[in-house]
């Protein structure tokens, strides 16, 4: 049979945990680092998507014109060209709505690095949270906050996201 606690020791144990480990200027520099790599990295795989994506439409854009020439020089018939000319024509259609899409969203998306300074103002705020709160709130921000559990004879093994401030009132994991 396992172990059992109550519940309101438990929360209390975590809080402390997450207060004393987590919530640290070390830790809390370390993520910052973490999420700033994650976020050009990101839009590094963006870029190279649009590169690509660029590199096709302009293979697309050689074979029409060939084909074009090929039509205009008499050396092949409409009937002959049509199907494969409306094949191109729609890929690249497909390739230039995708093209766009990758623009905006890199547009969007503008790795913006978060700033460790902006980073600890926003766990203080989590700090008065976590000690001077209603234990309703405490718990509420537990479960937002904690992900999973795991016990086992070493200890506790938590699986946790940490609230980044995105802008006003709107935070991100």
């Amino acid at each position: 049979e396992g172990l059992r606690f109550r519940k309101e020791m438990l929360e209390d144990f975590i809080l402390g945990k997450v207060r004393a480990n987590i919530l640290t200027k070390e830790n809390l520099t370390k993520l910052v680092h973490l999420i700033n790599g994650e976020l050009l990295e990101s839009a590094g795989r963006l870029e190279k998507q649009l590169e690509q994506t660029e590199k096709e439409l302009v293979k697309i854009s050689g074979k029409l014109t060939k084909l074009y020439v090929a039509l205009e020089s008499g050396k092949l018939e409409m009937d002959d060209l049509a199907p494969r000319i409306k094949e191109l024509r729609a890929c690249q259609h497909e390739l230039q709505q995708q093209r766009d899409n990758l623009i905006t969203r890199i547009e969007s998306n503008e790795p913006e690095e978060l700033d460790p300074n902006d980073v600890m103002g926003y766990v203080n705020e989590l700090e008065e949270v976590l000690g001077e709160k209603s234990f309703l709130q405490q718990k509420t921000f537990l479960r937002r906050f904690v992900k999973r559990m795991e016990f086992n004879p070493e200890g506790v093994v938590l699986d946790y996201t940490i609230p980044v401030p995105v802008g006003k009132n709107r935070t991100s994991t």
